[in-house]
């Protein structure tokens, strides 16, 4: 609900709410790694990632290799064929 102009104005925002992004970003990501919602399970995990990336300056990088070593990613269960 915040009003802006332009991509400046854009990167403002989002550099003030970094941690806040790094989360949304991250449940998102999840979400498509894991090819299913999240659950109220999933959200320590999610914490932690975000933390994580928190932790190394935000790094898109990071997010992606902690969701690749998560628990629920690396024990999901895959449909039958």
């Amino acid at each position: 609900g915040t009003a802006f102009e332009g991509l400046p104005g854009l990167q403002d925002i989002l550099l003030e709410r970094r941690a806040e992004f790094a989360r949304g970003f991250t449940e998102h990501l999840m979400t498509y790694a894991l090819g299913r919602g999240l659950t109220a399970a999933d959200q320590p995990t999610v914490r932690a990632i975000a933390e994580a990336a928190a932790e190394d300056d935000y790094r898109i990088r990071r997010v992606v290799l902690e969701i690749a070593r998560s628990l629920p990613f690396t024990h999901r269960r895959m449909p039958d064929a």
